[in-house]
């Protein structure tokens, strides 16, 4: 009840195949990595966009009303923040281009190599209905992404999609 030689052959054989596809899948791949960056900051957006559509309510409350909730840069992080006006009949389209008060929110990218540029100040979306306004720029807004010399792109058109 042995095994012959070129049984074991074989099963190490097969063994070295499966490490070897295992090694290829878990390495390094730029692409991948540069694209679950997309899809988190994709994601990232479409939350503080969520938050100007369902017109969410802040803790501790700021006086007066919320106007909007939009993002800024910060280094390579970008930074939700909202903007507020104490005049309850303000039209709040006029307060797009203030840089407001940070809010909780952060997105980082999960590595150092990966940077993240806007083609604006900032990014913002108003309540009730999440139109977008873009501070410095013209439209769409795009967010940049880059990692070791591949680049991809968040496009935000003026509507509120988020492409």
């Amino acid at each position: 009840m042995g095994f012959t030689l070129i049984e074991l052959l074989v099963v190490i054989a097969i063994v070295g195949i499966l490490a070897t596809i295992a090694v290829v899948n878990t390495g390094k791949n730029p692409d991948r990595d540069i694209r679950l960056e997309k899809d988190r900051l994709t994601s990232f957006l479409r939350e503080v966009q969520n938050k100007a559509l369902t017109a969410e309510k802040i803790s501790p409350a700021p006086t007066g009303k919320v106007c909007g909730f939009g993002v800024k840069m910060s280094g390579s992080n970008v930074r939700s923040y909202y903007v507020s006006t104490t005049n309850l009949n303000a039209d709040c389209s006029s307060k797009v281009a203030e840089s407001g008060t940070d809010y909780a929110d952060v997105f980082m990218p999960r590595t150092s190599d990966v940077s993240i540029t806007l083609n604006g100040s900032s990014l913002f979306f108003l309540i009730p209905h999440g139109e977008a306004f873009l501070n410095g720029a013209s439209f769409p807004a795009t967010f940049t992404i880059e990692k070791s010399g591949q680049t991809v792109e968040v496009k935000i058109r003026k509507s509120g999609i988020i492409e």
